[in-house]
């Protein structure tokens, strides 16, 4: 009898904690790729948010279980198709609307730009409308029915994918900032705009590269989640402000600051939903983002400042 008592016992731990944890890190990781997407585009471009980066992953996912349902193309010649869908989307956002908005709001700051990324973010919805269609699309999954325990835990086969590709995005963002020509090229560009046109670096290159890969990580995003709930046209909004929030809270300064609020969120919002219900975890998310900006507005990883020698 106690023996079958703590078994159960042991059972219902178990049980609890994989439905936390595997939540945790799975909308951790999406929310983790949208803000480094937003991050990469914040810095080269020199503080401007662009709002529409939220309906890329919404492209991408959406057009990679359109075509998985109707095109007969292999699965990752689909994925490809996606991600290709959001950063033409991405790119065409710079070369069309905000590149040009910068250069015209020159000694305006950013207002002028962030404008145009609202309006953006009603083209590429209503883009999306007219494309899919305005129900939600489902998508296939990475390692359809296949499952693993890890230490005690169950998670699917998509699920893993999920966590692994978000660990290798991130491992790769890291490398080619830090050690590339082309990633120094963004940084110093984020870091200080005015020396970098002094210095005669290629800024408008910088935004399109950021661009490129900011667009090819939301695709990434969207085609991840796709196959968990469905995506909907209107539902990009919802990725705009985790990955918002997230980047904040984390720090926009350095790239683990964009994972390290994606998980915070993604923590706040499940654990809050479990145990004191879902109409209170926007409540609990907004007195986390106060209390980071008001007693750590650098986030919670704030990059290293060099002390002048």
């Amino acid at each position: 009898m106690g023996e079958d008592s703590s078994g159960n016992g042991k059972l219902c731990k178990v049980e609890s904690m994989n439905e936390l944890i595997i939540p945790i890190l799975v909308t951790g990781s999406i929310t983790a790729l949208v803000s480094l997407s937003f991050q990469l585009i914040l810095r080269a471009t020199g503080g401007i948010f662009d709002f529409a980066l939220g309906q890329y992953a919404i492209l991408s996912g959406m057009g990679a279980a359109f075509l998985s349902a109707h095109s007969g193309l292999p699965f990752y010649a689909v994925v490809c198709c996606g991600v290709l869908f959001s950063t033409i989307a991405a790119l065409a956002s710079e070369t069309g609307a905000i590149g040009p908005l910068s250069r015209i709001y020159r000694n305006a700051g950013a207002f002028g730009p962030v404008l145009g990324t609202v309006a953006l973010l009603w083209v590429w919805e209503q883009t999306a409308r007219l494309l899919f269609g305005d129900r939600p699309l489902i998508g296939d999954p990475f390692w359809k029915d296949t499952r693993f325990v890890l230490v005690g835990l169950r998670i699917s086969g998509h699920q893993l994918t999920i966590i692994l590709s978000t660990l290798v995005v991130f491992a790769a963002a890291y490398v080619w900032l830090e050690y590339s020509r082309s990633g120094r090229l963004l940084r110093a560009v984020g870091d200080n705009r005015h020396a970098s046109e002094i210095l005669g670096l290629n800024i408008r290159k910088a935004r399109t590269l950021a661009f490129l890969v900011a667009g090819m990580i939301a695709g990434l995003a969207g085609i991840l989640a796709v196959p968990l709930a469905g995506l909907a046209p209107l539902m990009g909004v919802a990725f705009l402000t985790n990955g918002f929030v997230a980047l904040f809270v984390g720090g926009a300064g350095k790239t683990s600051g964009a994972a390290a609020g994606a998980f915070v969120l993604a923590a706040v919002n499940i654990i809050v939903s479990r145990y004191f219900g879902v109409a209170w975890k926007d409540y609990f998310v907004l007195v986390l983002a106060l209390l980071i900006f008001a007693m750590r507005p650098q986030g919670i990883i704030a990059p290293i400042r060099k002390r002048p020698s």
